[in-house]
Formats: structure tokens, sequence, C-alpha cells
């Protein structure tokens, strides 16, 4: 009897643990957002050349601005690669934030959802980002 209250107890903690976290998906890119975001200034003073991180609902891309003026999507650069997000998954809105070598980042917060769960990922004047994991603004709540 013993021996089977412990399985049984066991069993549930196996089962609780491989429970699949719906807003693990969104949790994780939105990192991945921000870890990039937070990585554009320093690659611009590095490089001398100004950058632009451009965003729509599905995906993200990184530019460089060319002498003419022109912008050039860093298509072949591994980390800086144009992202397209997994169904389901969506940025709110759509728009763009440049960096200038010398000069501080623009302050972003940005909102990654996919219906179930939210994250709010803020980045600061300084370059350093948040993830913030919010499922009330998913549902239609209030941060």
């Amino acid at each position: 009897m013993v021996v089977l209250v412990i399985v049984a107890i066991l069993a549930g903690l196996v089962a609780g643990a491989l429970r699949s976290d719906p807003g693990r998906a969104v949790e994780a890119e939105a990192w991945r957002l921000a870890r990039l975001v937070e990585r554009l200034p320093r690659e611009a003073a590095l490089t001398g050349e100004v950058l632009a991180l451009r965003w729509q609902a599905g995906g993200y891309a990184v530019e460089r601005r060319d002498p003419q003026g022109g912008w050039k999507i860093l298509e072949s650069d591994a980390v800086f690669a144009p992202r397209r997000f997994a169904a389901g998954l969506a940025l709110a809105g759509q728009g763009e934030a440049i960096f200038v070598p010398e000069e501080d980042s623009p302050p972003l917060r940005l909102t990654l959802t996919d219906g179930a769960a939210a994250a709010v990922i803020e980045v600061s004047a300084l370059g350093e980002a948040m993830v913030r994991r919010n499922d009330a603004l998913a549902a239609g709540g209030r941060p």
C-alpha cells in the first residue's frame, strides 16, 4: 500500500512537470528579441554604422543604413537575420527603432502575444532590457 502511494505521488509530480506551459514560447521569443535589442546599440557603436530594428505583427528585421542613405536588411548575418514568428505569435503593432553610434538608445516597449499569454519587452535608454510575462494582457486585461 505504501509503495502504491509513493508511485502515485511520483506519477503526479512527473505529470505536473511535463504539462506544457502555454506562455513558455511567448516568453522565450520575448527574451530572444530583448537580447537582440540590447545588442544593437553596441553593434552600432562598434561598427560606426546606423542600424534599425523594424517590426510588424509577424516578425522583425534588422537593417543597416548604406552610404547613400538607403537601408539594407541584414539577411546573411546569423545574429541579426530577419525573424518570422511561429504561427500564433505576434507583436502588437508595427514600428521601428533607430540605433545611431554614440547616441542613447531609444526606449522601447513591445508586447508579444499568442492569444493565451503575453510578454512585455521594455528596453531603457541605457539599452537594458526586461521581459515581464503578463497573461492578463493576452486575455484583454490591463497590465
